[in-house]
C-alpha cells in the first residue's frame, strides 16, 4: 500500500496508518508505536503485546501426522498458545517430550486424551538472541572437543553428544522464532541461513558419533587428529563472525582444497568399511563449515555498509 506524506510544521511529515492494521494490533488513542530505521527503510512496530493463538484439528485420516513437526512449526511461527484437538488418542508422551526438548519457555497447561493446550509461560525475550546464538556456536565447539577427547582416550561420549544436540536444536528453534517475531533486529534471511548451517554441522557430528558407536570405533588416533583439525577449522568460522574479520574467511577457503579433496579424501579412498563412513561424515562437516561462511560474509558486508 502507498501513503502520501502530509506536511507538518518545521519540515516534518505524517502518514495515516491503515485502520485494518491498527485494529489488528488493538491500538487506541493513548497507544504509541515504535519507529526504527532499518537500512534504507523505516519500520513501524506496535508496542502492544499480542497473544497469537492457533488451534490444530487432527482427524482420523491424519493418524500418521508427525506431531513433533506440527508443534515445532507452530512454535517457530511465533504462536504463543497452541491448542491441539484430535479425533484419535494423542501421544501425550511425545507431545510432552517435544515441548520440553524443543519449545523454550513453553509448557503443557491442559492435557487430555483428545485435547492439549501448550502456552508460552516463561519464554526469554528477544534481547537474549545474541547470547543464545553464541551458545549455539559454542555447543558445536564443545561437541567437536568432546569427540576429539573421546577418540584420544577411548572414553564413551555418545550420551553427552546427544545432550548437546538437544540443547542446540532448542536454541536454534528459539532464535528462528525470534527472527520471525522481531525480524527488524537482524537480517532474517542471513541469520536464518546461518542458524541452519550451524544446526546441520551439529547433526552431522551427532550422526558421526552414532555411527562410531554402532561400528564400535572407540579409541582412534587418526580420527582424533582429524577432529583436532576440524576444531581449528570451526574456530576460524567462530572468529570470523565474532571478530568481524574477513581474514578468517579467507583462511577457511584457502584450506578448502586440503579438507575437501586432499588428505581426507585420500584417506577415504585407502580405507574400507565403517572407517570410510566415519571419514565421510567428518568431510561433510568440513564442507558445511566452509559453505556456512556465506551468510557470515554477507553479514560482514552489511556491517561495513552501516
Amino acid at each position: 500500500m502507498r501513503r502520501k506524506l502530509i506536511p507538518q510544521g518545521l519540515g516534518g511529515f505524517t502518514i495515516y496508518l491503515p485502520k485494518k492494521w491498527v485494529d489488528k494490533k488493538h491500538l487506541g488513542r493513548e497507544d504509541s508505536v515504535e519507529i526504527r530505521e532499518v537500512g534504507p527503510d523505516l519500520l513501524i512496530k506496535a508496542e502492544t503485546m499480542q497473544i497469537r493463538s492457533i488451534t490444530i484439528s487432527i482427524g482420523k485420516e491424519d493418524a500418521d501426522w508427525d506431531m513433533k513437526i506440527l508443534l515445532v512449526h507452530a512454535y517457530r511461527k511465533d504462536f504463543d498458545h497452541i491448542i491441539i484437538k484430535s479425533e484419535i488418542p494423542l501421544d501425550l508422551g511425545l507431545i510432552e517430550k517435544t515441548v520440553t526438548q524443543s519449545m523454550l519457555g513453553f509448557a503443557l497447561t491442559k492435557k487430555t486424551e483428545h485435547e492439549v493446550e501448550i502456552e508460552n509461560i516463561s519464554e526469554p525475550s528477544g534481547e537474549k538472541y545474541e547470547a543464545v546464538l553464541r551458545r549455539v556456536f559454542l555447543l558445536n565447539r564443545e561437541t567437536i572437543s568432546t569427540l576429539q577427547e573421546s577418540f584420544s582416550s577411548g572414553k564413551e561420549s555418545f550420551k553427552q553428544i546427544g545432550e548437546y544436540r538437544e540443547q542446540l536444536d532448542k536454541y536454534v528453534l528459539f532464535c528462528k522464532r525470534i527472527l520471525y517475531k522481531e525480524r527488524y533486529e537482524h537480517d532474517p534471511l542471513l541469520h536464518w541461513e546461518l542458524l541452519t548451517f550451524l544446526m546441520h554441522i551439529n547433526h552431522t557430528l551427532y550422526y558421526f558419533a552414532q555411527h562410531a558407536k554402532k561400528a564400535s570405533i572407540t579409541q582412534h588416533d587418526e580420527l582424533a587428529r582429524i577432529l583436532e583439525e576440524l576444531s581449528e577449522y570451526y574456530g576460524l568460522q567462530y572468529d570470523a563472525f565474532y571478530k568481524r574479520d574477513f581474514s578468517h574467511i579467507k583462511e577457511i577457503n584457502q584450506k578448502k582444497e586440503k579438507h575437501h579433496f586432499g588428505e581426507l579424501l585420500d584417506a577415504m579412498e585407502k580405507s574400507t568399511g565403517a572407517f570410510t563412513v566415519a571419514l565421510s561424515y567428518l568431510r561433510e562437516v568440513f564442507r558445511l563449515i566452509q559453505i556456512g561462511t556465506s551468510p557470515i560474509v554477507a553479514e560482514l558486508l552489511e556491517k561495513q555498509l552501516k
